[in-house]
Order: structure tokens, then sequence, then C-alpha cells
């Protein structure tokens, strides 16, 4: 678990997305943390997927990310 002084790194329905990510930044040995909820209004129901990552890591994980994406 992530101590309390985390930062959002990503949100993303994907289930493909997220798990890609994720294990990228556990290759880089950044430790991540993740939340999934599960939502059902107006009438669409859906899993949204959040990963957090520690403060002291927000910088080099948004490096990782910009990677992963494409846009680095």
């Amino acid at each position: 678990m992530i101590p309390c002084r985390r930062q959002e790194i990503l949100k993303t329905p994907s289930v493909q997305k997220f798990s890609e990510v994720k294990n990228f930044l556990a290759s880089k040995q950044i430790l991540c943390d993740y939340s999934i909820d599960y939502r059902c209004h107006t009438g669409k129901c859906g899993e949204m997927r959040h990963l957090y990552v520690r403060d002291a890591d927000y910088t080099r994980a948004c490096e990782a990310l910009r990677v992963i994406l494409g846009a680095g």
C-alpha cells in the first residue's frame, strides 16, 4: 500500500491500458497503488480505474507514462 501522500497518475476505463501502465511502472521499480470505482448512474454502468504513485515518484512516473503512451 502506498502512503497517504500520493498522486493520481492515470484514470482510465480500459483494462488493457491500466495493466500495461501498471506493469511498465513496476518494471521501472516505481511503486503504485490503484482503486477501481464501480458506478451505475444515468443508465450507464461501468468501471473506472485509478492508478496512484507516491509524491516522491510522481515526476519519474510522469516521464515513464509519456514513454509508454508514445508522447516522449
